[in-house]
């Protein structure tokens, strides 16, 4: 909470020149220097690890943020260098260091290598669908493979494809982002009844067979 909600900027990048600004201070730490990449990767290391003592919807909504405006962001797509602070002062640009290594390479390295490791969790009631990523699980302990086919954040919706080897009784809790109203769910193509409440999950429990969808539509709002 005192990363997250007291000293973050917009993009979920903290710190200015590696310090911590005062809480609520932000508008007089914006420098070329903002948003240290380290921090970011351990705000999700740390997000993660708390999901997994208690699986609220508000640390993937955290975590969501962070890895689409930092993380996927501090890459230079043409060559792979990476950033070591994310400038936010107005008029200022990405620089990639060429000639030096950074503590901040190490951790976004890592960070680009387990891209897909908190796509979904499970438990021993079922599934929980955290990010909206182009995705395959093969849960094969229970004999079921989930495929997401999304355009997420360039569109607002994501499909699931589910694959059974045989009917399964199944709770299946897909996150619905606290920044989207009107969300609709629907599986096989009819809208699920059970309210749709931005920053939980929407529990779907029943029989699941093979083939099976469930398809999601976010609406984005400035």
């Amino acid at each position: 909470n005192q990363i997250v909600h007291t000293r973050s900027y917009g993009t979920g990048g903290a710190t200015n020149r590696e310090h911590w600004p005062e809480p609520y201070k932000l508008a007089g730490e914006l420098s070329y220097s903002t948003a240290e990449s380290c921090v970011p990767y351990n705000v999700l290391k740390l997000t993660r690890h708390l999901f997994t003592w208690k699986p609220e919807a508000s640390y993937f909504d955290v975590y969501e943020n962070t890895l689409l405006n930092h993380i996927l962001a501090a890459q230079n797509p043409e060559d792979g260098r990476m950033l070591w602070y994310l400038p936010l002062a107005s008029g200022y640009w990405k620089n990639y260091p060429s000639e030096i290594y950074l503590c901040c390479t190490g951790t976004l390295t890592e960070s680009y290598g387990k891209l897909g490791d908190s796509v979904f969790f499970w438990d021993d009631r079922g599934l929980f669908v955290n990010l909206f990523v182009p995705s395959e699980l093969d849960w094969s302990e229970k004999g079921i493979l989930v495929r997401q086919e999304t355009d997420f954040p360039r569109a607002d919706s994501t499909k699931l494809t589910l694959r059974l080897e045989q009917e399964t009784q199944l709770s299946l809790r897909i996150r619905i982002p606290e920044w989207t109203r009107n969300a609709v769910v629907r599986v096989n193509g009819s809208a699920v009844r059970s309210p749709v409440k931005p920053g939980t999950y929407l529990q779907i429990e029943r029989p699941w067979r093979d083939g099976d969808t469930v398809e999601l539509t976010m609406p984005m709002h400035l």
